[in-house]
């Protein structure tokens, strides 16, 4: 028997590099044939990286593509498609098919948490309330959206995942958040985008933007990570990698200006001293981290901007929110309809006294009035539900376990990401997905038993349980 696994070895180690000498040799043709031109370099890279690529997505799919998925999810509104959208909504369609083959392939899979009923639910309901919506085609165009998500989120919901497995997606979060922090760092004291933004920084290109407040509430779960890492690990280099990155982060909020942002950040912090063991080392981390901060800030709006915040009304949210309640008034059963809340808003606007004048078709900013204009008692049981399930999924984990820093770490995130989410529209931005689609990561590491699940159950025998010996280390995939 353990002849003729090395030999299955042998036969894929070759397999593999014949694939890769193939490659090479492709590669040195379109060279050869194009060089000096972009598409000759570019099909010189397709050439060499595409077998590793779809190899790596066979036996690796949380590694590629799921792992660039999140690398960029912080850059998602940057990365335009003309027609197709965004890259990051291609690699989240290829990545929810990768996990899949892989399931099909091992015919393994972990039982799904009640979260992704839950979801399922949610998405059904949005698209239901199209029946009586005040504007049906605002529905069907915005209702795509959340539907890839809680597929991909499905996917990775019932993926058979293991510590390496959640550790490479965290390392992916962190990395792609340090990147996207350095990347506005490097805009901001460069000067592009600032004026006439009101000393925040705006990420533009010629066809979108990121607006300051989602840039900051992306890095919200690669603080939190950070954070926890730091203050649970032995080992000085990780401590001091997580540090660093910790600074870079939090540089990013401040230049974004997002008070919103902030605000999460406290909540994070106040959670992982609550639930951490290690407070006197909280304590000494985050006194400079918050001095250092405040600097920093200071050459940024977001002091004055929460000084401000009465005056403006909380940048003309309380108005909004105040034509919101008016609204609700009359939709709070059923809703008005998915993606409909503006319309809902106009309707009520003529009916509301106002001190300020916040303009017609207005966004809610703001989950919890958001989700109960559009959707109704409903969907806000719904969303409400969903949240609880998210963070409540990691409780095996135990205060004991390696990955008890990642519970405490993911649990802070949803906090944070929750408090943002009360001055801002998340419900269908990929950061917030990611943070559900870690957690269950999180949660399937520790599943016990791994099951044969549909047509696989006839012929596939049940996999050893997960042992202590497993959880402590084991393959990257199962």
């Amino acid at each position: 028997m353990i002849d003729q696994v090395r030999r299955g070895r042998i036969v894929t180690s070759l397999v593999t590099a014949a694939a890769l000498a193939a490659a090479g040799g492709l590669a040195s043709i379109a060279i050869t044939q194009l060089a000096g031109t972009k598409t000759g370099a570019a099909l010189a890279l397709a050439a060499i990286g595409g077998p590793v690529f779809v190899y790596l997505a066979v036996v690796a799919p949380i590694v590629f593509p799921f792992g660039l998925f999140v690398v960029l999810v912080p850059f998602d509104n940057l990365l335009d498609i003309n027609a197709f959208g965004t890259l990051t909504k291609i690699l989240g369609i290829l990545a929810g098919a990768a996990l899949l083959t892989f399931l099909l392939r091992t015919h393994r899979a972990v039982k799904p948490p009640p979260a992704l009923f839950v979801w399922g639910a949610f998405v059904v309901w949005m698209g239901a309330t199209a029946f009586w919506a005040l504007d049906q085609k605002s529905v069907f165009t915005m209702l795509p959206t959340p539907l890839e998500l809680v597929t991909l989120y499905a996917a990775v919901s019932i993926f058979p995942s293991d510590r390496n497995a959640m550790r490479a997606a965290a390392i992916a979060a962190v990395l792609g958040g340090v990147a996207s922090a350095t990347y506005g760092a490097y805009l901001f004291h460069s000067g592009v985008d600032i004026a006439g933004h009101g000393n925040r920084l705006w990420i533009l290109t010629d066809t979108s933007e990121i607006d300051p407040n989602h840039f900051a509430a992306a890095l919200l779960v690669p603080i939190a990570l950070c954070s926890a890492v730091a203050l649970r690990t032995r080992r000085l280099p990780v401590a001091v990698a997580c540090l660093a990155a910790l600074a870079v982060l939090l540089i990013g909020v401040a230049e974004s200006g997002s008070r919103g942002a902030v605000l999460g950040i406290a909540m994070i912090v106040g959670w992982l001293y609550l639930r951490g063991e290690r407070r006197l080392k909280l304590a000494l981390f985050a006194i400079p981290a918050a001095v250092g901060l405040i600097a920093l800030s200071l050459r940024t709006s977001i002091w004055a901007r929460f000084a401000q915040a009465l005056s403006t009304g909380g940048s003309h949210r309380l108005p909004i929110w105040k034509v919101g309640i008016n609204a609700l008034k009359s939709h709070w059963l059923l809703g008005a309809g998915y993606n409909n809340f503006t319309f809902a808003y106009d309707q009520a606007f003529m009916r509301t006294n106002q001190a300020q004048f916040p303009d017609w078709h207005r966004a809610p900013h703001d989950l919890l009035l958001g989700t109960s204009v559009e959707l109704g008692i409903v969907g806000l049981v719904l969303v409400l539900a969903g949240w609880y399930m998210q963070f409540r999924m990691m409780r095996d984990v135990p205060a004991d376990d390696p990955d008890y820093s990642f519970r405490i770490a993911l649990e802070g995130a949803l906090i944070g990401l929750f408090t943002a989410a009360l001055f801002l529209d998340v419900m269908i931005t990929k950061y917030v997905w990611l943070a559900f689609m870690l957690a269950a990561l999180l949660r399937n590491a520790h599943v016990r038993v791994r099951r044969p699940f549909g047509i696989a159950r006839v012929w596939a025998a049940p996999p050893p349980p997960m042992t202590p010996a497993r959880r402590a280390g084991g393959p990257l995939l199962p």
